[in-house]
């Protein structure tokens, strides 16, 4: 299977549609995040909304790719010293 690296903003639905358009996945991988942002609405407008962007666009496919969303632990922030 070959692995092709898309770059583009996750919040624009046309980057979004011809990133699938041109990758013509069958698997996505969600990799794109903020683990700083200068206001809370902007990291919640590329963290939230871009998986709701690229959730929404695989759905729409006629052949819809399976979506893989892939977090981290700054999605729920720094956990204390003593905790894994």
């Amino acid at each position: 299977m070959e692995v092709q690296l898309i770059t583009g903003d996750v919040t624009d639905p046309a980057c979004v549609e011809q990133a699938l358009d041109q990758s013509r996945a069958v698997i996505v991988f969600h990799l794109a995040g903020l683990v700083r942002a200068r206001s809370w609405s902007d990291f919640r407008r590329v963290n939230a909304g871009g998986v709701e962007t690229m959730a929404a666009a695989c759905a729409a496919r006629t052949a819809a790719p399976v979506l893989i969303v892939v977090s981290s632990l700054a999605a729920v922030g720094p956990c204390a010293a003593n905790r894994l």
